[in-house]
């Protein structure tokens, strides 16, 4: 082992933390993940970042750190965010009128 993690430059401590690092993210992912599910299935509706503000004094309990960016993009990857409602918004409206164009018959 000692002489493969000599050939990309990286010590078989380095190697090791690695894979420790990736099962932990690994770990903590899942939990989450499960505990975003069991979130929708009693509140069909509730978005990721109110999840989040439910979830992270648990989160911070059991010591991962999980900020909104590395949140959102997890939901992302298993298709569990929300889709984004849009609100079109009405400055004008060009079609109505008040009273009838008085300039129309106005004589100079």
């Amino acid at each position: 082992m000692a002489r493969i993690c000599g050939w990309f430059g990286i010590s078989r401590q380095a190697h090791y933390q690695m894979l420790h690092r990736q099962q932990e993210r690994q770990r903590q992912n899942e939990y989450i993940l499960s505990r975003v599910r069991e979130f929708r299935q009693r509140h069909l509706w509730m978005g990721a970042r109110k999840i989040l503000h439910e979830l992270r004094p648990e989160l911070l309990q059991k010591g991962f750190m999980t900020g909104r960016d590395r949140f959102f993009e997890l939901l992302a990857q298993y298709d569990l965010l929300l889709p984004r409602h849009y609100q079109k918004r009405r400055t004008t409206w060009s079609g109505l009128w008040r009273a009838p164009n008085l300039i129309k018959t106005l004589r100079l």
